[in-house]
């Protein structure tokens, strides 16, 4: 079902459900089948050109450092790191454009 989902919305409505009902998934020895799910849903995901830190962070809270294998869990770090520099970058870009204003017109390009 993840990987199909071809919405965001139903995205999150179905991570809601994993995160509402963990410790069952948990008491159900479930928790390795979701963690290689999303991580399939991920790598979807990413071939559309789309990330969702929840899904990541989803991910990492599902696997715990023990489901996915050593290759994987390596991916998931480096797009985690990936999606942290990239928002540090906007977010200091941000900063820069309301501290120093619009550029002017007469500015040079």
């Amino acid at each position: 079902m993840l990987e199909h989902s071809t919405t965001t919305q139903a995205l999150a409505v179905i991570m809601a459900t994993f995160r509402r009902y963990l410790t069952i998934w948990t008491c159900m020895s479930a928790t390795g089948t979701i963690a290689n799910s999303l991580y399939a849903a991920h790598q979807v995901w990413k071939t559309r050109g789309l990330q969702s830190r929840d899904l990541l962070a989803l991910l990492v809270e599902m696997d715990n450092g023990q489901f996915l294998d050593a290759a994987a869990r390596a991916q998931v770090v480096n797009d985690i790191a990936a999606f942290t520099h990239v928002s540090v970058c906007a977010t200091v870009m941000v900063i820069a454009y309301v501290l120093l204003g619009p550029p002017s017109r007469d500015s040079p390009s």
